[in-house]
């Protein structure tokens, strides 16, 4: 979530300076108030889409990455019944041991 918020404060502060951009090149006549406007315009544009994408992913919970999405921050499963997973081999010994006293008995 914080991650969503911190694109927000971005694309504000990108539309912001593109709407400046935009608005001191109309103002400021001469070279390179062309490129000015062309620039500004794109920011703008390019910020706004950003926006609207970011706010289409939140309405849908977050589900426009896709499966999979942070998977490799995930926790292992557990092992299935039965089986010992990675470091539990001496507690499978210790068991197997007692298991075999008890049939001896």
């Amino acid at each position: 979530m914080i991650v969503m918020h911190i694109a927000y404060g971005l694309d504000l502060i990108a539309l912001a300076m593109g709407t400046g951009l935009l608005v001191w090149s109309m103002k400021k006549p001469g070279k390179g108030s062309a490129i000015g406007k062309l620039f500004g315009a794109l920011v703008m544009i390019f910020s706004i889409i950003s926006i609207l994408c970011m706010f289409s992913c939140a309405m849908k919970g977050g589900e426009c990455h896709g499966p999979g999405h942070g998977e490799g921050m995930m926790m292992a499963p557990p092992p299935p019944p039965g089986e010992a997973g990675p470091g539990h081999e001496h507690e499978h010994e210790q068991h197997m041991g007692k298991r075999m006293e008890h049939k001896k008995s």
